[in-house]
């Protein structure tokens, strides 16, 4: 079953974007949306979710997945994959595989003339 955990005490929660059953404390900045995010059974395994929930229950500061908060810090923010910069097409392969057929093309015009 997926779960989530407070990011504040390490309660455990239905959904991510929930107030808290036991402090309260309801995910408001993107930044604190994120976190909560990040801390489900979706982005976590059981294991690594109750060591961070047992670490926030001790009262210790618990650092989650930077590259995933910022992701989800994005998309609460308006900054996703929508509107990422238009990226052109690199000199790589498909480059020199168009090379190669204008090559082809030229020669079998060469031996049909």
């Amino acid at each position: 079953m997926a779960y989530a955990i407070c990011t504040k005490c390490g309660d455990t929660k239905a959904k991510a974007l929930d107030g808290c059953p036991a402090c309260e404390f309801l995910p408001a900045s993107s930044h604190d949306k994120a976190q909560a995010m990040v801390a489900t059974t979706h982005n976590m395994s059981e294991a690594k979710l109750t060591m961070v929930a047992a670490a926030l229950m001790r009262g210790e500061r618990v650092e989650l997945p930077f590259e995933q908060v910022l992701a989800y810090m994005d998309m609460f923010e308006g900054r996703g994959e929508q509107d990422a910069p238009v990226r052109l097409p690199s000199k790589g392969c498909a480059w020199l595989v168009f090379f190669w057929v204008l090559v082809g093309l030229a020669v079998v015009a060469l031996f049909n003339s």
